[in-house]
């Protein structure tokens, strides 16, 4: 929803929210979406597969808590497996090369290279420790999507790599 309440240049801000039973596209016929898999989310669609810049910024309230049972995710550069890909590994795990989500320890970033073992990464980028609920959050990703070695993955928060 178009929010007043927690603004920080504007008139408003975009609040997302998850609720009990909240889903969304593909995740609909999945269940009862009190766990994983219920979604409330902003999508922006691009159609390159270049060099690109991005920057979000995020307030996340005191008393949020991550969800122990599945995401608490608040963005996400997902892509899509061509034919190919799917046959060789055989998976139907969705290629996502770079997520940020509320964790038990902080906020993680993460990687899912696709692959038929569903595998993730996860690495601590902002730990509890320094206290980031309350108050905003600058992020500032450049990426060359590749699929190839030559892509990479910078990100900043609060001008800080």
């Amino acid at each position: 929803m178009w929010s007043t309440d927690v603004v920080r240049t504007g008139d408003y801000s975009l609040r997302l929210e998850y609720r009990d039973n909240d889903c969304g596209q593909d995740d609909c016929p999945r269940g009862d979406f009190k766990g994983q898999f219920g979604r409330t989310e902003a999508l922006w669609i691009s159609k390159t597969r270049s060099e690109s810049w991005s920057r979000f910024s995020v307030f996340i309230p005191k008393d949020t808590m991550h969800l122990p049972e599945g995401y608490t995710m608040f963005t996400q550069w997902k892509t899509t497996q061509t034919a190919s890909e799917i046959k060789n590994t055989n998976s139907r795990c969705p290629t996502i090369p770079l997520l940020f989500r509320l964790s038990r320890e902080g906020i993680e970033v993460a990687q899912e290279p696709g692959d038929k073992d569903c595998t993730q990464t996860n690495d601590v980028m902002i730990s509890n420790d320094e206290d980031f609920k309350g108050r905003w959050l600058d992020f500032l990703v450049h990426a060359k999507w590749s699929r190839k070695d030559n892509g990479f993955i910078h990100v900043w928060v609060n001008g800080k790599k």
